[in-house]
């Protein structure tokens, strides 16, 4: 429910601050996620790392408010 409601946050509304919450979570929900994957030693971590990149890239990209 959190994650769908940060991408209506991200299309949503256009102020920074906002958003800048959202990217916030988003992050680590996706840094934790890494995290607990390479403590079970699982080698499922790369999803994660993906999205972690794709958010990276996405938040530098953001059009100005």
């Amino acid at each position: 429910m959190a994650k769908l409601l940060g991408v209506v946050t991200f299309r949503a509304f256009n102020r920074r601050p906002i958003q800048g919450w959202a990217y916030a979570g988003f992050f680590f929900d996706f840094v934790l996620a890494m995290g607990a994957h390479m403590a079970v030693n699982d080698g499922e971590f790369s999803g994660a790392l993906v999205a972690l990149i794709l958010l990276f890239a996405s938040s530098f990209n953001r059009p100005e408010a």
